[in-house]
């Protein structure tokens, strides 16, 4: 039987910041553009996460890569 999988709230966190930043996702002709830092910054403004910021951006904007292709 396999290994169960642990949870961690701080990886909760940043797909939680992930989603909500997808919400203010914006498309051109139908075409999902990528998130931005802006994009980012309004769900931080409401959401707090105990991490650099950099680091947030980094995770967020590499799930964004994975998600559109």
């Amino acid at each position: 039987m396999p290994n169960e999988v642990l949870g961690s709230a701080l990886l909760d966190d940043i797909i939680h910041v992930f989603v909500m930043a997808c919400r203010e996702r914006r498309y051109a002709e139908g075409t999902p553009l990528p998130l931005s830092v802006s994009d980012v910054s309004h769900v931080l403004a409401v959401y707090h996460v105990n991490m650099a910021r950099w680091l947030i951006d980094d995770i967020v904007f590499a799930l964004d890569e994975i998600v559109r292709g």
